[in-house]
């Protein structure tokens, strides 16, 4: 379903786009309701990280809308999520949001991105590839924060050790948009941009 998606965004079809996703969150929320579907929810956040990842990397240089309908959606799942019970034995939170939020596993969102972005810090200025996907991250990166500081809320409010996960998700992508900003395919405006979104996303960590 997830390459259905990207297919749908090469084509030009934003609201298949939008359909296809809110899909994959219905699906992934059933996880919430039962504790023999957790596993469908884990692998629902892994479809959206793996999405959100083949989003940034397209040669499409309009993501925004399809970038923001993923990540509210996520944020949905998520929230959701957050309302079942959670302990440090279980760490049931950390275990199956993972997939988009761990900084630890190598196939999750932020390693990738960070391998991404490493990359992208190799290419020269004049490089139009590169210069669209710091383009697209930028776009991804466009009102994180506002999905971002309510989750990070919302684990605090329940008490979750997903707070531990969330709090070093915030510090990672700050660091990789900075990182990023200084890219030499970067241009000024979306320089400006990345720094603008780094400084907003790490000041949801000051609840």
């Amino acid at each position: 379903m997830g390459r259905s998606v990207l297919h749908f965004l090469i084509e030009g079809k934003p609201d298949e786009v939008a359909t296809l996703t809110q899909e994959i969150a219905l699906i992934a929320c059933t996880g919430c309701a039962k504790e023999n579907y957790r596993p469908v929810t884990m692998e629902g956040m892994a479809q959206l990280a793996n999405l959100t990842f083949d989003v940034v990397r397209c040669k499409n240089r309009n993501t925004r809308f399809a970038t923001g309908e993923i990540r509210r959606n996520v944020a949905l799942i998520s929230q959701l999520f957050l309302k079942v019970p959670d302990s440090p034995l279980s760490n049931n939170h950390s275990t199956y949001l993972g997939p988009y939020y761990s900084s630890t596993s190598a196939e999750s969102l932020r390693i990738r991105l960070t391998a991404l972005v490493n990359a992208l810090s190799q290419e020269q200025a004049d490089n139009e590839d590169a210069q669209t996907v710091i383009r697209n991250i930028e776009q991804w990166a466009d009102g994180l924060y506002e999905t971002t500081k309510e989750l990070l809320l919302a684990a605090i409010a329940a008490r979750s050790h997903f707070t531990i996960a969330m709090i070093q998700w915030i510090a990672g992508l700050t660091e990789l948009l900075l990182a990023l900003s200084n890219a030499p395919a970067c241009n000024p405006q979306t320089k400006k941009d990345l720094r603008n979104h780094a400084l907003w996303l790490v000041a949801t960590l000051t609840w």
